[in-house]
């Protein structure tokens, strides 16, 4: 199966119960939220060991040869800045979903990722644009554009 033409838009809501569906997160993460800013997507939620640490992070987005690329922005927890953190959370977050990282980013395989859901599709993704409240994707192959 393959997309030759799509633009999708995911609300916040659509966001957190597909994130709900595809990621497991460790014992420690817990009450993880999405919300989508013109800035990128923020993600919320509380870390649990000893007592609860509220973080936060905002992840810009955009698309490289077909695949999702993260680049964390920023990154709190609390009222304290961690971006010295990036790189461990970086390698963490990888190791746990078999996501790559590359110059510091991750780079998701949403074709793969869908493969190993039971969905083999291609999507042909282009572009990845954030609005207040909406993620809009766009896929599209080469040739969908051109006149018969």
């Amino acid at each position: 199966m393959e997309i030759q033409l799509l633009k999708l838009s995911m609300s916040d809501a659509d966001l957190n119960q597909l994130a709900s569906r595809i990621f497991v997160w460790p014992d420690a993460i817990r009450d993880v939220g999405f919300a989508v800013t013109p800035e990128g997507i923020r993600v919320m939620g509380i870390y649990q060991q000893f007592i609860r640490i509220p973080f936060q992070m905002l992840w810009q987005l955009s698309v490289s040869e077909g695949k999702v690329i993260g680049r964390i922005e920023r990154m709190r927890a609390g009222f304290i800045s961690l971006g010295f953190f990036k790189g461990y959370l970086l390698k963490h977050i990888a190791a746990a979903t078999n996501i790559a990282i590359r110059s510091g980013k991750l780079v998701f395989d949403v074709d793969a990722l869908l493969a190993d859901k039971g969905w083999p599709v291609r999507l042909n993704l282009t572009s990845i644009g954030c609005t207040l409240g909406s993620l809009i994707l766009e896929s599209r192959t080469p040739d969908s554009l051109q006149e018969p």
